[in-house]
């Protein structure tokens, strides 16, 4: 019975080192595809965020075109860094402006949104013109976000 124990090894120094090596190798094979994960989670929030925040902007601004009568003289055909706009429910006209050298797009002058670059594109060939608006974020280069909306209330 004594010679079964004797011949039964434990490990031996070797062996264990291969086995501590090998399990962390595993550890940063997993530690490198959790840092990858979160490394493209922030960026897809970042992302999502920004889309938001632009789809939020044009939103606002294009109900005010949707409700204009009037587009100002003064707004022409072709890429303008602002316009004015009559609404129906009011006499005063409403100025919106990208100033591209501080990044904002204001609205009578207060600003709306900040880290931003855009222009509104105008097609006043028809009897109701439509208004290209092209907004994109400063800091998170990428794509531009637009959208196309024409007068559809009494206009003149």
């Amino acid at each position: 019975m004594q010679e079964i124990f004797k011949k039964k090894g434990g490990l031996t120094l070797i062996e264990m080192l291969v086995a501590i090596f090998v399990f962390s190798i595993t550890i940063a094979a997993s530690m490198a595809v959790a840092a990858t994960y979160l490394k493209s989670s922030y960026a897809i929030k970042k992302y999502q965020e920004n889309s938001e925040e632009l789809s939020s902007a044009l939103n606002y601004i294009s109900k005010d075109i949707r409700m204009s009568n009037t587009l100002s003289d003064s707004s022409g055909n072709g890429i303008n860094a602002s316009i004015n706009l009559t609404p129906n429910s009011e006499s005063a006209s409403v100025s919106y402006a990208f100033d591209n050298s501080q990044n904002i797009l204001s609205k009578e002058g207060n600003p709306i949104i900040s880290n931003i670059g855009g222009y509104f594109y105008i097609k006043n060939y028809s009897a109701i013109p439509s208004i290209t608006i092209v907004i994109w974020k400063k800091n998170f280069p990428g794509f531009p976000v637009q959208t196309t909306v024409s007068m559809r209330s009494g206009y003149k």
